[in-house]
């Protein structure tokens, strides 16, 4: 991974709470877990670090827009609670 070693903490941060490898967050995969590892790790760069989309997008090798949906989903699942473990694990790490 050729990942900024700053941001490489927030990536184990959400790999660790999904269970999957970090390396799978700037891979292809696809599978729901590493989705929503992926958007989990993308909304605590841009929380941490006040990343642009496209330096999100950079980062984890997808498009801005891409980038964008996934901040909205965690979000969205803070103030919806859906999906259930997506909202539980973000919203424990703002302390609401």
């Amino acid at each position: 991974m050729t990942t900024a070693a700053h941001v490489r903490p927030s990536l184990a941060l959400a790999a660790q709470a999904w269970g999957v490898p970090v390396d799978s967050l700037v891979a292809e995969g696809r599978s729901q877990s590493v989705a929503d590892a992926r958007a989990l790790a993308m909304w605590i760069v841009r929380r941490t670090f006040g990343y642009s989309y496209p330096e999100l997008g950079r980062i984890f090798e997808r498009d801005h827009t891409t980038c964008m949906s996934a901040v909205r989903k965690v979000e969205r699942a803070i103030t919806t609670g859906r999906p259930p473990r997506l909202a539980e694990i973000a919203r424990g790490m703002v302390g609401t």
